[in-house]
This record gives structure tokens, C-alpha cells and sequence, in this order.
């Protein structure tokens, strides 16, 4: 209240000064106290010369307008009517999570050592994190090498033709006759028969060889591959 006028008509920032709180809750005190009957807010206007800078030319100009001028308040018994208001919610006071506290008092503890390490300490333990950035980042930027794939079984790809034809006569399709069977499949293939060797003593992988050295490779294995499993 003004001693020298005795009106209670004080400003947002003198309330705010002396309540320690910010301007949305006085207005929601202000507001709570006005439904119970206890203040009564008189909003008021006045007429006052204003100064101000036309934003069109430029130029200084004054003029009479209306402007809000502080509230006028007066303190009453609070209504009868006032017991039955709803009290207004309380919002939850916004408290740090655990993780932010820790985080705080981390920094606390931080800025107490670095409070206390002297120049020298400093710059050490300065150099370090700088060493131990760069070379973090240095080795997020190279990229792992690749894994070291093993080795491949070549298996018949590296062996002779005729030890790939051999194979395929006896493993694969399991003929007891094999130099018969293949005579006949180069035969229906329109091969000469002076040009295919007779069975005779040697065994199938030097038969084999012996064909290739007057058939083609191609003819030879063509031939064995159309053999089917009896």
C-alpha cells in the first residue's frame, strides 16, 4: 500500500520483486483471490501525452493515447461462497532427474579439481584429452580391415581333365564298365572310332589319358556328363 496515498495499487514488477515469483503466478494468485471475494481488481486506463517514432517516416511525434495503468485494489472479507471454490492444482515442482543430478554434481567435483590443479596440472591433463581425442578420431576415420577370408577348396577345378573325367565315371555315376560306356556316348557324339583306344591292361585314369590325346577335352567330358546312373 502507498503510505502517501494509501492506495494498494502496486505494479506486476514490485509484486514480483518482493514475492520472488514470476509474472503467470501472480496472475494466477491474483485471479484465485479475486473468486474467493477477498481482493477486488479495479483495471484502470489513463490518458497520457506518449512519445514515440513514426515507424512510416521516421520522424519523432507525440500524440494522447490510452495506456494501462496499475491496478487498484481493495482487500475485502472473503464471501460466504468462498469455502465451496475448488482449490486450484499445484504443478509438480519440475525436480532433476537422478541422471542430471549425477551429471551436476560430476561437473561439481570437475570444477572443484580444476579449481585446485595448478597451471601446470592443467595443461598436462589438457595435452592428454587432446592426445586421446585425436586419436579417437583418428580411429573412427580408418576403417577396419577386412576379415581374411579363408582359403578356398578348389577341389577338381585345379585337377587334370582327365582326372576330372575319371571322377566322373567312377564317383558320380559309379559304372563298372566306364571305358564301354564312354566309348558308346563318344560314339553318338560322331566320333571316329580309330581315334578311341581299346580297353586294354592299363587303368582307367591311363585309358583316359589316351583318349585325350586324339579326342577334344570339351568332346570327352560331354560325353561323360550325358552318362546317367544305371
Amino acid at each position: 500500500m502507498n503510505s502517501a496515498t494509501g492506495l494498494l495499487c502496486p505494479s506486476y514488477a514490485t509484486l514480483q520483486k518482493k514475492t520472488g515469483l514470476g509474472r503467470q503466478s501472480i496472475d494466477k494468485a491474483l485471479a484465485c483471490l479475486e473468486r474467493t471475494g477477498i481482493l477486488r481488481i479495479a483495471r484502470r486506463l489513463c490518458r497520457q501525452w506518449v512519445e514515440r517514432i513514426n515507424l512510416v517516416t521516421g520522424q519523432p511525434e507525440r500524440y494522447v493515447g490510452t495506456t494501462q495503468a496499475t491496478s487498484l485494489y481493495s482487500v475485502h472479507e472473503p464471501g460466504a461462497w468462498a469455502d465451496h471454490l475448488a482449490r486450484p492444482k499445484g504443478r509438480r515442482a519440475p525436480f532433476l532427474s537422478p541422471r542430471q543430478m549425477s551429471l551436476l554434481e560430476r561437473m561439481q567435483l570437475l570444477w572443484a579439481d580444476l579449481k585446485a590443479a595448478s597451471k601446470t596440472e592443467f595443461e598436462s591433463e589438457l595435452a592428454k584429452a587432446q592426445e586421446t581425442i585425436a586419436k579417437a578420431t583418428a580411429d573412427a576415420d580408418t576403417p577396419p580391415p577386412p576379415p581374411a577370408r579363408p582359403p578356398r577348396s578348389r577341389g577338381l577345378r585345379s585337377a587334370s581333365p582327365a582326372a576330372r573325367i575319371v571322377h566322373r565315371l567312377t564317383e558320380e555315376v559309379g559304372l563298372s564298365e566306364r571305358e564301354a560306356a564312354l566309348t558308346a556316348g563318344l560314339r553318338e557324339k560322331g566320333v571316329d572310332a580309330a581315334k578311341i583306344p581299346g580297353a586294354g591292361g592299363e587303368n582307367l585314369t591311363q585309358w583316359v589319358e589316351a583318349l585325350l590325346e586324339r579326342v577334344s577335352g570339351a568332346v570327352v567330358m560331354g560325353a561323360a556328363q550325358r552318362i546317367e546312373k544305371p
